[in-house]
């Protein structure tokens, strides 16, 4: 999630926010998706992001971690935002089917291997509705958070 992608993004948020009501609550939400060649690529790429997590992948075929590290906003120490991340890993599978006039079908199946990262960056319901640069300002620090777990991982 690079600031090349996001900028476009977040001035479109910044010239919504400040026509707008006041809102109570902001949120920021992304997943990021990785194809994989296998289950074993899947837990060494996983095992970067989440050190504290022990992946098997001789007995592990589809894995799902999910967290929510809170933090005190740096803007307002009365906001608290929700830092909710769910990693996963699967297989997934695509079937598709060709049926012709004359009632003769086909299949032909896909697998692909993924690793997938979502993101669900949070306040709690604000105390005091907030608009304009107000909101921009939380906003851009819900963001910041998650670039931070995107890059880093999952860290306490």
């Amino acid at each position: 999630m690079s600031s090349d992608t996001l900028k476009p993004f977040t001035m479109i948020v910044k010239k919504w926010l400040n026509q707008c009501p006041p809102v109570d609550r902001l949120a920021f939400g992304a997943i990021m998706i990785m194809q994989i060649p296998n289950t074993q690529k899947g837990c060494d790429e996983l095992k970067k992001y989440l050190p504290g997590i022990q992946i098997d992948p001789q007995y592990t075929d589809d894995f799902i971690y999910q967290i929510n590290r809170p933090k005190k906003s740096t803007i307002d120490s009365n906001i608290r935002i929700n830092c909710l991340s769910k990693w996963s890993f699967s297989q997934i599978s695509t079937v598709g089917v060709k049926v012709d006039l004359t009632a003769s079908a086909s299949a032909a199946t896909k697998e692909q291997h993924i690793c997938k990262l979502d993101l669900d960056i949070n306040t709690t319901v604000l105390n005091n509705a907030i608009s304009g640069n107000d909101a921009y300002a939380i906003f851009q620090e819900l963001v910041k958070h998650g670039q931070t777990i995107t890059v880093k991982g999952d860290i306490p």
